[in-house]
């Protein structure tokens, strides 16, 4: 079998090899507010998805609270993603983090198209359980946050943070009633 540029040979068969990754968007965590502004959730699922290099091989997941179904599901679609809604103290947390337990070792582990990264766009501090065990699996975790709520937790677990201080800024935007 050769190698050669992410394909590899076999006999007369060609398979491509490709890495992908798992990614959880926390909306309202990025957003720094309980009420997501359908607008700027908009300008920020484009310069978070340019600026993460996704496409639509990576498996996305994108979780708010009901308020925000609007604003989930238009970052989803932007992402290639799939939109979670769940009410509740910590609904979006909770759902995300069954996403990443529940997700199964055969698409981690795929032959053709591996996860090698995490990417968990929140700075909560929830989410380092579940980063430490996809780091002691050998998988990179990215972080991308807000330098103010990210937790030293999921800090401490990450192999990269990526910060969006006055990258993405909710306060650029008016929310009306």
């Amino acid at each position: 079998m050769s190698s050669d540029a992410g394909r590899a040979t076999l006999g007369r068969m060609t398979y491509h090899h490709c890495t992908r990754r798992l990614v959880a968007v926390d909306l309202e965590n990025v957003a720094h507010t309980a009420i997501v502004d359908v607008e700027w959730a908009v300008d920020a699922a484009y310069l978070l998805s340019t600026t993460m290099h996704l496409d639509e091989r990576d498996l996305v997941y994108v979780a708010g609270g009901p308020q925000n179904l609007e604003a989930v599901a238009r970052v989803a679609r932007i992402m290639h993603g799939q939109a979670r809604i769940r009410a509740g103290v910590d609904g979006a947390d909770r759902t995300l983090i069954e996403v990443l337990d529940e997700t199964p070792t055969s698409a981690i582990e795929s032959g053709r198209t591996p996860i090698t990264e995490v990417v968990v766009m929140s700075g909560d501090g929830i989410f380092a359980p579940v980063a430490q065990r996809y780091a002691t699996r050998g998988l990179d975790v990215v972080v991308v946050s807000r330098t103010d709520q990210l937790s030293g937790d999921l800090e401490a677990v990450a192999s990269r943070v990526v910060l969006v201080d006055g990258l993405i800024r909710p306060d650029e935007y008016a929310l009306t009633a």
